[in-house]
Order: structure tokens, then sequence, then C-alpha cells
């Protein structure tokens, strides 16, 4: 028997087909039923408190990344290729943080339309740009690990002839 929030779920053991279905269904048993107990006020609230949650998660990412950009950047003594490589990936994560507020500020500007059926240009070229935020933080990673590996086999060959390759493959 498992136990959640707000009912129990039973299953039987039987000789044929081995377990039952889960009694009643985990949607019900769970609460997770929209058409029983939540309407769309609820629903809205949930997806409100969530719009909230991560804006606040990506303000205070996008604060922290400039502060680290500038302070990598201001300071000499931390010029190198790997903090090179770093501050890119940072400004991958700016973008991407950037790419999140912008999506969000086109898609969700209207509470009157429908934005699961919307296509318009600025929409596409939002979502596009969002996309590639996100692909350029995996190549920007991807570089990170080809650093790493190359500072592993190439011991005693200069790093910043990389420089320029790593950037390029990066965006």
């Amino acid at each position: 028997m498992l136990i959640f929030f707000t009912g129990f779920i039973h299953r039987n053991c039987t000789l044929g087909n081995y377990w039952s279905e889960p009694f009643p269904p985990y949607s019900v048993a769970c609460g997770f039923e929209e058409s029983l107990t939540k309407g769309p006020e609820d629903q809205k609230s949930y997806y409100s408190a969530f719009w909230y949650i991560y804006t606040a998660g990506y303000a205070t990412s996008l604060v922290s990344l400039f502060t680290a950009l500038l302070i990598f950047t201001f300071f000499r003594k931390f010029h190198c290729t790997r903090n090179y490589i770093h501050m890119h990936l940072f400004v991958s994560f700016i973008l991407r943080a950037a790419a999140v507020f912008t999506k969000d500020a086109i898609l969700f500007s209207d509470d009157s339309m429908d934005h699961c059926l919307m296509s318009t240009v600025l929409c596409k070229a939002a979502v596009a740009f969002f996309q590639l935020s996100i692909l350029a933080n995996f190549f920007w990673l991807l570089v990170e690990g080809l650093y790493l590996q190359t500072l592993l086999i190439l011991t005693f060959v200069s790093d910043k002839q990389y420089a320029w390759k790593f950037v390029l493959i990066g965006w």
C-alpha cells in the first residue's frame, strides 16, 4: 500500500495477471484530477506561483553571473584561457536568462490570447532565441570539457593556440 497526500492507492497481487491496476487511479488519489477537484483559477494560481519562483531564480542568477563576469574582467590576475572559457559560459547563461525574460514578455503579455496557438513572427523569434541560448549553454559546457581534455592530453603545448578554436566551437 502506498500512502500519498490525499489518499491511498491499492494494488492486489493476483495469480494470472500478477498485479492489478492501481485503485483509485493516481490522479484521483493524489488530487491531480482537474475535472473533479481543481478549477482554472487554482491552475492559474499554481502557474503564477511557479512563474514568480523561476523569475526570481533567473534574476538572482543574472545578478550573480554579471558580478562574476565583472570580477573576471577587471582583475588582470584572472586573465587566462580557462577563465576566458568560463566568461563565455557565463555570457551564454546570461543570454539564456535574457531569452527566458524575453520569451515570457512576448508570449505572456496578453492574458486574453491562447499562447499555445500563437504563431506570430515575434513569437517564433523569441522561441528561436530561447533555443539558441540553450544550445550555446550546451556547447560552452562541451568546450569546458574539451579544454580539460586538451590540458590532460597535450600537457606541454600552449593552450593559447586553442583559444580561438574553442570560441568558434562554443558560439
